[in-house]
């Protein structure tokens, strides 16, 4: 009686922190979406800067004519 309880406490643990392939493999594709979202808003932002710091750079040359 006393070692079934032990068991059955034991598997109830092994369940909640035991992590499948199929589990793994979803998030592992959830994680690689999201570093594809945040290397395009990088990408869009360091853009974003060269044209906004290449502008600037422009209307200060002209200034200095």
């Amino acid at each position: 009686m006393q070692a079934k309880a032990q068991a059955d406490g034991i598997r109830e643990l092994v369940d909640v922190r035991l992590v499948t392939k199929e589990h793994l493999d979803i998030r592992m594709a959830e994680l690689r979406n999201d570093l594809a979202t945040v290397k395009n808003d990088m990408l869009r932002w360091m853009v974003g800067g060269f044209i906004a710091q290449s502008a600037l750079i422009i209307a200060v040359l002209s200034l200095m004519r």
